[in-house]
């Protein structure tokens, strides 16, 4: 049996962990942006993107300070326990059920070289979008909470599925809040 002690220490490190890893981060942006200020390249683009970088530091640090929070021992629930919820709406409508599946990974929006790998992401089922259908409830699940707190975006594939199936498929890009 572990001490309980012991573990809510470790998640204490933790916590404390992540907020000094978001200081960090912000320190680090603070000194590449004065760096920019004195060499005279601070315009609206980078302020725009310093202060994207900013509150990608800030939901990131929330996220994981949450996601710390509901793993410790004073929940009896685990990090993969609330999966994301999205509503999407098809581009096309088709006559013929279809599997989902992930065709290009999930890369954040406001900072493209952050890329989820598949096998951190969990599409779960139902994973079929029936016959005719306009919308589908996506339900995506990370298995990673490095990625908690950012805007997605990532390319699905609509494999069709059936006895006497075609083997068509079709693309859609689609932008998720994890």
């Amino acid at each position: 049996m572990t001490n309980p002690k012991s573990d809510l220490e470790a998640r204490a490190d933790l916590f404390s962990n992540v907020t000094l890893d978001a200081v960090e981060q912000a320190r680090d942006l603070a000194t590449r942006t004065a760096q920019q200020m004195d060499a005279g390249e601070f315009g609206i683009d980078a302020i725009t993107r310093s202060m994207s970088q900013f509150f990608d530091i800030i939901a990131r640090g929330s996220a994981a300070h949450f996601t710390t929070a509901i793993a410790g021992p004073c929940f009896s629930v685990g990090t993969d326990a609330i999966p994301v919820v999205e509503e999407v709406i098809l581009e096309q409508a088709k006559d013929y059920p279809r599997q989902i599946s992930i065709d290009k990974p999930f890369k954040d929006i406001a900072r493209p070289d952050v890329i989820i790998p598949n096998y951190s992401v969990v599409l779960e089922p139902p994973l079929v979008v029936p016959a005719n259908a306009k919308m589908f409830t996506l339900k995506v699940r990370l298995k990673d909470t490095q990625y908690i707190g950012r805007n997605y975006t990532a390319k699905l594939a609509f494999t069709e599925i059936g006895e006497h199936s075609l083997v068509r498929r079709d693309y859609q890009d689609v932008t998720v809040a994890l």
